[in-house]
C-alpha cells in the first residue's frame, strides 16, 4: 500500500510490518495528509494476519520535523483543527496499545522508536507489561 506519503510492507516469514513515511518535500511534517495517511496505513497493518511487530521508518534523512506550522497557521476553524488533532492522537494511541491487544496472553515485544541525525541519536523503548493470566483463556 502507498497512500499520501506512507508505504506499508509486510514480511510474512518474520511477521514484521514496515511503515515508511515519505511525505512530499524534504521532511515529514505532521499535517492533515500525515494524519490521514498514518491512520489508513496503521489500519492496514492492524488487519495483517500473523503480525508480530511494526517498524516505523522514514524515507527522508530525518524522521519527522514535527507539526507543519504553515498548515496550522492557515487553519481558521479551531473546532476542525481540534477534531483533526484528536483523530491523530487516537491513531497514535492505537499504535501505543496495539501490542497489548494483539499479544494479550504473552509478554508483548517492546516498541522501539529511534532517530539518528548528524547532531544526535535518540532511542526510546517502551516495554508493554504482561497482562494478568486471568485475562488469558485456558
Amino acid at each position: 500500500m502507498e497512500d499520501k506519503g506512507f508505504t506499508v510492507s509486510f514480511d510474512a516469514a518474520t511477521g514484521v510490518a514496515t511503515l515508511t513515511m515519505a511525505m512530499p518535500g524534504k521532511v515529514n511534517k505532521i499535517n492533515a495528509d500525515f494524519g490521514n495517511g498514518f491512520i489508513a496505513a496503521f489500519a492496514e497493518i492492524q488487519a495483517m494476519p500473523g503480525l508480530k511487530g511494526i517498524i516505523i521508518a522514514s524515507g527522508h534523512k530525518d524522521f519527522c520535523a514535527g507539526a507543519d506550522i504553515d498548515f496550522i497557521y492557515g487553519q481558521r476553524d479551531a473546532d476542525a483543527l481540534y477534531a483533526m488533532v484528536n483523530e491523530l492522537h487516537a491513531g497514535f494511541r492505537a499504535l501505543e496499545t496495539c501490542a497489548s491487544r494483539s499479544w494479550r496472553c504473552s509478554p508483548a515485544p517492546p516498541s522501539v522508536a529511534a532517530t539518528r541525525s548528524p547532531w544526535h541519536a535518540t532511542a526510546i523503548a517502551v516495554d508493554h507489561p504482561r497482562r494478568s493470566s486471568s485475562a488469558c483463556p485456558r
